[in-house]
């Protein structure tokens, strides 16, 4: 499969032409916006580009930390099946909460992309179960949403510091005294039924 690279300002492989630019592409190059679908596959092409994290709306609001940046590169082409695939990769290092000590820790995320581009819901179901679906909405694809879900796939069940001490929370136990007063008093049906049983058999006694 022939591969291009995406040069944002080319007329090379983007209808969105400005002005040229230079011949290479590295990660600090921002992503593009929309990408049509109706030509990418077709022309083999490579996006390798980045994104910052704060424009990653529903990924910050999992995140201690807005900063940094998303990397991704994206192939794009027909597999042996003629499905219009995407694959690549997806990473970055995230700001996340650690959960033992609560403070902001840097985890390095790097999740695979292996996605087929449909245009239903019936031809995602009928592909196999190690490629992922995209739907096809208006013949475009946002590289930016692809990237978000894909690093929020990517990103661990819990995060930890590989080192750090527990948090512990500065609240003072009351003392044994105090729980005794603030305690209820709540009567015992059992004691209640041995008490009515002893003034029972006191009566008895009586007469």
């Amino acid at each position: 499969m022939q591969k291009s690279a995406y040069f944002f300002d080319s007329e090379r492989c983007c209808p969105y032409y400005c002005a040229p630019m230079a011949d290479t592409l590295d990660f600090a190059s921002p992503v593009p916006a929309i990408l049509d679908s109706r030509k990418v596959f077709r022309q083999g092409l490579l996006v390798e580009g980045s994104i910052a994290v704060a424009e990653l709306k529903q990924l910050c609001s999992m995140l201690s930390s807005a900063e940094g940046r998303v990397n991704a590169r994206l192939e794009f082409g027909f597999d042996d099946a003629r499905r219009r695939k995407i694959e690549g990769r997806v990473y970055g290092e995230l700001s996340l909460q650690c959960q033992r000590c609560l403070d902001t820790v840097r985890v390095a995320v790097s999740e695979p992309v292996n996605l087929a581009v449909v245009s239903s819901e019936d031809s995602a179901r009928q592909l196999p179960a190690d490629i992922d679906p995209l739907l096809d909405v208006n013949e475009e694809i946002r590289p930016a949403e692809l990237i978000e879900e894909q690093m929020i796939l990517g990103l661990p069940i819990v995060a930890t510091h590989e080192h750090c001490e527990p948090h512990t929370a500065s609240v003072t136990p009351p003392s044994k005294a105090s729980d005794k007063q603030s305690a209820p008093s709540t009567s015992n049906p059992f004691a209640v039924l041995a008490a009515l049983k002893n003034n029972s058999e006191k009566n008895s006694d009586t007469h």
